[in-house]
């Protein structure tokens, strides 16, 4: 099955939009003509070393056929190559872990060949046996180093994208008509779970999915002109810790583990401190201990900034800025279920969703909740046996719409914004499940809204996966003026039904079970904390 867009978002004001598929990025222009694609270095060696194995299966083919009778030379015999086998000079690991990823499944699905080889090499032959499949390319899995997340700094000067398998961080700097100059790349920690960019274009804030925020600048520094740079931590001592002794300890087991952790010490194996982080200038800024699934910037009426986050354990909080980012201002706290989307459609309204059958919207600055929104219901509307509601992403546009998508439901919901409440005014039904939109501006003619859908489901009839609406008064109108050329695109991406439910539908596996039900208490606030109020500015 053809692989679909994943992730959209707009480049400057020129109407350019940037979509990422696969391992892949490209800039479409206003028409739909294609500016300039880049490809994750992997999938590029992935590329050629299916090109050198099909030209070595070609060239075993022509000593077949080369002669009618006895055949006077063995067929070459395929060989793994050193970047092959992950052992390149370079050490790429992304590169590495792919490559062996996809070998060894092929390795699995084929039977032994020296065997067979020998026994052509002697002129024997084995009637019925099965010819060699051709080569086909080959399908994207979750093992691969998909772009998970894109976003568009606000003067569309650079572009930052982020892959989920190797939680890279890529920064690409845009020159006119949509072309992209790679100018950075800087694996995280953690894998990221979403990232946003401060106002004034300087620094990513990257949340990953170990509850922890850093804080890495746009462009990097040279190595080794900012003094300010994060250092790995073998230069810090680490604290001494309290343990077990042979005073505590009696049990024959336990004193041979204490022996143990002992040696270890004594050799050096237990020492935290030989262990580093990143090489490249950060700043931990603040942690949960639950899973970050959300991170939205915001300032105050005087223009104090703040970090909202939200987690899978139901919380919203509210953290100063930086430098202050270590300080908890208050938490939105209402949710029972996961949070999975923040939006900021208006500087003092913060409307959230995520598991539960309602939208949220808050006062966010105060840690009040102004109103709920039902959002079952309109879902039944589409998907008559929806019984719950994943919210996918929620999108702001002109400060009174808010546009809603959920997991495995083919409709956009749009909402109006007004004295803080809610209102469903339009549901946008599409062609197959929406996977992610944004509006593209463009000059002198109506905004136009580009959505991805997942076309291989059972109700799908679009043959593109991007579906384009035009703003025509207070709704929005399918258009047909942006058809992007699908054939310089696609590229042979291709992936079985069961690997794409894997890569694209995710949200809902962030429902706890029942086990996991009152069993994470998350980061809830102390009663100390409910009864202080917000922290005193």
């Amino acid at each position: 099955m053809a692989f679909p867009y994943q992730c959209l978002t707009a480049l400057g004001s020129d109407g350019i939009l940037v979509a990422s598929r696969g391992g892949g990025l490209y800039t479409f222009s206003a028409d739909g003509s294609l500016l300039s694609s880049w490809q994750h270095p992997s999938t590029t060696k992935s590329a050629e070393n299916g090109k050198r194995g099909l030209a070595e299966q070609e060239d075993g083919a022509a000593h077949k056929t080369g002669e009618s009778g006895e055949q006077t030379s063995p067929p070459s015999k395929r060989r793994k190559t050193e970047s092959e086998s992950g052992q390149d000079a370079e050490g790429k690991a992304v590169a590495s872990e792919v490559t062996e990823g996809t070998e060894q499944a092929a390795e699995a699905a084929e039977p032994e060949q020296d065997g067979i080889e020998g026994a052509k090499s002697n002129g024997q032959t084995k009637k019925g046996k099965k010819k060699a499949k051709p080569t086909v390319s080959r399908p994207i899995t979750q093992e691969q180093p998909l772009v998970v997340l894109v976003r568009a700094t606000s003067d569309g000067k650079h572009l930052v994208a982020v892959t989920g398998q190797d939680k890279t961080v890529w920064v690409f700097e845009h020159h006119d008509k949509g072309q992209l100059k790679e100018l950075s790349q800087r694996q995280m920690p953690k894998r990221p779970s979403d990232i946003a960019l401060t106002p004034d274009n300087t620094k990513i804030l990257v949340a990953d999915k170990f509850g922890d925020v850093y804080s890495i600048p746009l462009v990097p520094s040279p190595q080794g002109s900012d003094p300010l740079a994060s250092t790995p931590l073998a230069s810090r001592p680490a604290p001494p810790r309290k343990g077990a002794n042979a005073l505590t300890v009696h049990s024959a087991r336990n004193l041979k583990a204490l022996e143990d952790q002992k040696r270890q010490r004594e050799n050096g194996g237990g020492d935290a401190s030989k262990k580093e982080g990143p090489d490249f200038e950060h700043e931990l800024l603040l942690g949960h201990v639950s899973m970050l699934t959300s991170i939205a910037l915001a300032s105050s009426p005087g223009g104090k900034p703040y970090i909202l986050t939200g987690d899978r354990d139901e919380h919203i909080r509210v953290s100063r800025g930086m430098p202050q980012a270590h300080v908890i201002e208050t938490y939105c706290l209402g949710h029972t279920s996961f949070v999975n989307a923040l939006c900021l459609p208006q500087p003092d309204v913060l409307v959230s969703g995520g598991g539960d059958d309602e939208l949220y919207v808050w006062d966010w600055l105060a840690g009040v909740s102004k109103s709920k929104v039902d959002l079952l219901g309109p879902v039944q509307g589409i998907v008559e046996d929806a019984r719950k509601v994943a919210v996918s992403g929620i999108y702001a546009h002109d400060h009174d719409v808010v546009m809603v998508i959920c997991e495995r439901v083919p409709a956009i919901f749009i909402f109006k914004l007004s004295a803080s409440r809610l209102e469903l005014v339009e549901t946008l039904t599409l062609s197959g499940n929406p996977l992610d939109l944004t509006v593209i501006p463009t000059p002198d003619k109506p905004a136009r809204l580009v959505v991805s859908v997942d076309v291989n489901q059972p109700h799908a009839i679009a043959k593109s996966s991007l579906v384009t609406f035009n703003k025509n008064g207070d709704s929005w109108v399918p258009s047909s003026d942006f058809t992007p050329n699908e054939v310089d695109v696609a590229g042979g991406l291709e992936s079985t039904r069961s690997e794409l439910d894997k890569i694209l539908y995710n949200v809902e596996n962030l429902r706890k079970s029942d086990n996991e039900e009152g069993q994470e208490g998350g980061d809830a606030p102390t009663e100390e904390l409910r009864e202080a109020g917000p922290v005193a500015s």
